[in-house]
């Protein structure tokens, strides 16, 4: 089974490695920074990793990374677009410092997704899962228009979590 990693916010990462083990083990495409963001292509599939645990912000080096490796995509080859990250750009969990986080990632990170028409954004963090329309600007958009489907799978630890969410 082949896997790629992704860096998230597990606490003590073994107290000082600052994810050695997980460079070591974990080889990524040399197209990003390691581990923590890289992208390729699977079948039809263009997959970007980016890290929510690191600055993405606009003028940041992960933001113009992300957004050179976006332009560049061949939709003829790959017509489809998934981004990955740990955290979640849209969540109904109820937790206060997570909710600013995603709302950065919004700010961010929304235009560009609707400007190189991200398909799909998957994301981890929270044990559940949810799934959302086709998003732009906040807004559920019917049919066949253009958005990005926001889906969080994180029910791998659900018996773990404590926070409620939104009805």
């Amino acid at each position: 089974v082949s896997t790629q990693s992704t860096g998230g916010n597990m606490g003590d990462d073994g107290h000082g490695e600052c994810g050695v083990p997980t460079v070591h083990r974990y080889p990524s495409p040399e197209n990003g920074n390691g581990v923590f963001w890289y992208s390729f292509d699977y079948g039809l599939m263009h997959i970007v990793q980016f890290s929510s645990e690191h600055d993405f912000t606009p003028g940041s080096t992960q933001y113009n990374w992300l957004v050179e490796d976006l332009a560049s995509v061949d939709r003829e080859r790959t017509p489809w677009v998934v981004v990955t990250s740990h955290r979640a750009v849209y969540t109904s969990q109820e937790q206060v410092g997570d909710h600013i986080v995603g709302l950065h990632m919004r700010l961010a990170l929304e235009d560009v997704f609707y400007r190189y028409r991200v398909n799909l954004h998957l994301s981890g963090h929270y044990h559940s899962y949810e799934r959302s329309c086709r998003v732009v600007e906040g807004e559920c958009r019917g049919g066949d228009e253009e958005g990005t489907v926001y889906v969080v799978v994180g029910t791998a630890g659900h018996s773990l979590e404590i926070q409620p969410y939104e009805t």
